[in-house]
């Protein structure tokens, strides 16, 4: 039976040369003699290598002195030949050229001068080829792998290793930039990295890019800014440097719509995602392998068909106004409306404002719209929109809704923008003084009113303040919705939909008693299931009474703004 074991007597050509090579090396001092004795052995495993012989002979030390290290450095090596070690650093350019040839691999010492270009020669350390030592003992030729012709998603691969060896300190930044530029130019027969080469981003730009990309390819559509700096950049100031342009917007993989950071502040955990266009680029025709939910996952968006349908109730007035709404945000509707205000040469986005006391039902309302009307959302996250940095939190809601544009403008039916309780910024501009706050704050302002004034899309906002509303964006507008507590013959419904196991005429006698909001509602609700779960029973009427006593809080008056919703 045949078997493709190798045997010693097949195996023993080159190990056993490599061996005679290490034994004559021991405390030879690396004499003439030394390389004389050894020559033959020498030439055997050169052959077999395709290099030098002088370098076959460091090879095989190396080899030799690995089973007992995991890397081997200068003063390793010296006092293996019994040698100063300066006689081992005459021969650093063979140990480069082993390494250029895949024969030996670099280890440098990382805890000092991590990334940079070690200037100290004894900080440096080698291993053997772990691929080149496999063929060895199945008694094949070496041939170190090859770049070319790789496809993407090998190119990426590619790529990424080199960044994971220079990030283990297995090289240099500068090796590493080498690589991976000779490894694009070996495959610039792929469209994508033709196109990547010419539009000439830069070295530290190319690899950002394509770590990115790699990282997509996992499921990884977000990846910590910090992290990928850290990992690619050499020193601390480039990573500033970098991380300082990404926030500004002043990086050219964001001025050529490659990279984008998420909506946020200025903070370590930041995280910058691709774009469509950077997608796009190297993904092509295979774009449709990736499913919607990274596309989801990296832009923040939720879809209309994923919003969870809650049945609300309203009193009679703001029922109305609200399937009016509905009706207008309708797909088939809206494209008309929106096609009749452009023959007009009238705005065509519409902004919403849904205002009231807090759990009236505002916030549910704008999604179960969403859903009813398929409409994706994009939620605003107010504290998202600050930043301790000067300028930051203009750019940022800048930001907020270019990609909004850029969503509607990728989308088949408007999304909707969501500022939910937006009077954090949608308040009265100040008196401008000597305050930096107050300046921004204003800017912000200024910025919102004229996004608002050429918005194309919808946007929706809730608050539950009105009395810091600025004028000018009451004007902005165009549909101002009050949410007033719910009138008892409400309540008795909602309480009726929430807790089914109570009687009507229980249900009337705490809509009687308790003016509560819908949200005050839902809390006892919840408390009436975790009791059930916890106690085996669903609490009586006097416990439900006594648990509506906790949601009681002093009632705030809410007063009409501006032209109200006018039904047509």
């Amino acid at each position: 039976m045949e078997t493709n074991i190798p045997t010693t007597e097949n195996t023993n050509h080159v190990l056993n040369s490599i061996e005679k090579i290490a034994t004559l090396a021991s405390e030879s001092k690396f004499s003439p003699a030394f390389l004389k004795k050894c020559a033959p052995a020498a030439q055997i495993v050169s052959g077999h290598l395709e290099c030098s012989p002088i370098q076959a002979i460091l090879f095989s030390i190396v080899c030799n002195l690995n089973f007992n290290r995991a890397s081997v450095d200068v003063e390793d090596m010296s006092r293996y030949l019994a040698c100063p070690p300066i006689k081992v650093m005459k021969y650093i350019g063979e140990f480069e050229g082993l390494c250029n040839a895949k024969i030996l691999r670099r280890d440098y010492e990382v805890r000092i001068n991590r990334g940079r270009r070690i200037s100290n020669l004894s900080q440096i350390q080698y291993f053997v080829n772990r691929d080149l030592l496999d063929a060895i003992l199945m008694n094949e030729k070496f041939t170190a792998r090859k770049n070319e012709k790789l496809d993407r998603y090998g190119f990426l691969e590619a790529v990424k290793e080199l960044v994971d060896e220079r990030e283990n300190g297995k090289s240099t930044y500068d090796e590493m930039i080498g690589e991976i530029n000779r490894l694009m130019t070996d495959n610039n027969h792929q469209q994508w990295i033709a196109e990547l080469i010419r539009m000439d981003l830069g070295d530290a730009n190319n690899v950002i890019y394509l770590y990115m990309c790699h990282a997509f390819t996992i499921d990884n559509t977000e990846v910590d800014l910090n992290d990928m700096l850290n990992a690619i950049l050499p020193n601390l100031r480039s990573q500033i440097t970098a991380r300082k342009q990404f926030v500004e917007g002043d990086t050219l993989l964001v001025k050529k719509d490659l990279v984008e950071l998420e909506d946020g502040t200025f903070r370590s955990d930041r995280n910058a995602c691709l774009t469509e266009t950077g997608i796009n680029l190297f993904l092509k025709e295979d774009r449709k392998v990736f499913t919607q939910a990274k596309k989801r996952n990296r832009t923040g968006v939720i879809p209309a068909s994923e919003i969870v349908p809650k049945k609300l109730f309203f009193n009679r007035t703001e029922e109305e106004k609200l399937k009016f709404l509905t009706s207008t945000l309708m797909p088939s509707n809206h494209a008309r409306l929106s096609a009749r205000m452009r023959q007009a040469g009238m705005k065509e986005g519409v902004a919403v404002l849904l205002y009231g006391p807090p759990g009236t039902g505002k916030t549910e309302s704008a999604y179960q719209l969403a859903r009813r009307t398929g409409r994706d959302v994009k939620q605003v996250i107010i504290s998202e929109t600050k930043s301790m940095w000067f300028g930051q939190s203009e750019k940022l809601i800048k930001g907020i809704f270019d990609n909004y544009r850029k969503l509607v403008e990728n989308s088949k039916v408007a999304p909707i923008l969501l500022f939910n309780e937006a009077d954090a910024i949608f308040s009265s501009r100040k008196q401008v003084g000597n305050s930096s706050v107050d300046q921004t704050e204003n800017a912000i302002q200024n910025i919102i009113l004229q996004e608002m004034e050429d918005l194309k899309g919808i946007l929706i906002a809730t608050t539950n303040l009105t009395q810091n509303l600025d004028k000018a964006f009451e004007r902005r507008f165009l549909y101002k919705i009050l949410f007033e507590k719910p009138s008892e013959e409400s309540m008795a419904y909602i309480w009726r939909d929430r807790i089914p196991g109570l009687s009507r005429r229980d249900t009337d006698r705490l809509a009687h008693q308790f003016p509560l909001s819908g949200g005050q509602i839902d809390n006892v609700a919840r408390k009436c299931l975790m009791s059930q779960v916890l106690h085996g029973r669903m609490p009586s009427v006097d416990e439900i009474i006594s648990l509506c006593d906790g949601e009681i809080m002093e009632k705030q008056q809410f007063g009409r703004i501006g032209f109200q919703f006018q039904n047509q």
